[in-house]
């Protein structure tokens, strides 16, 4: 049975006309090893600190050999300070 460490190539953010004055952070769930053929959840959490973000995206690229059941680019809206979304 071989398994496989999930390791996050990238993660990038996108908002559109808000970087000037509002900031955004990121923080991602932990996962353990998975075998082959299983299925886990990775959940990204997107915070907003300053003046208020908006068309913000999160987009993760997985390494190679794994996939995503759903789309790897997931729009999360407007953000105002202080406020989070979490993205499965």
């Amino acid at each position: 049975m071989r398994r496989i460490s999930v390791l996050l190539a990238s993660i990038l953010l996108l908002a559109a006309g808000a970087l000037a004055t509002g900031s955004l952070s990121v923080s991602l769930s932990s996962l353990d090893a998975i075998t082959v053929g299983d299925s886990t959840t990775l959940t990204a959490t997107v915070s907003a600190s300053g003046d208020s973000v908006s068309n913000t995206q999160v987009s993760v690229t997985l390494p190679s050999g794994l996939s995503t059941s759903d789309s790897a680019t997931q729009s999360i809206g407007t953000l105002s300070s202080g406020q989070q979304s979490s993205k499965s």
